[in-house]
């Protein structure tokens, strides 16, 4: 039962050589570059959509407009000046 710790038999005694070093370089370069085209992809279409985005509809809005305001001119009138003094 020599098989795990036996040096001739077993990928786990296998000599460190730059060859190896290689073959692992030219494996993760392959992943990265294989990986690549679909970023490229994700980002064009992520530009496209920030171009042209969905236009909102708000049933509300004239209504939310004129409360804006009148919120605002509080603020502005009588708000703000109590603050300050």
């Amino acid at each position: 039962m020599t098989w795990p710790f036996d040096s001739t038999a077993t990928h786990f005694n296998l000599p460190r050589t730059p060859w190896r070093r290689l073959v692992r370089g030219v494996l993760v370069a392959a992943l990265v570059v294989v990986g690549l085209p679909g970023v490229v992809v994700a980002a064009d279409s992520v530009e496209a959509a920030a171009v042209a985005p969905e236009p909102i509809r708000d049933p509300l809005e004239p209504i939310n407009r004129v409360i804006f305001t009148f919120n605002d001119a509080v603020d502005v009138l009588l708000l703000r000046p109590a603050a300050e003094a």
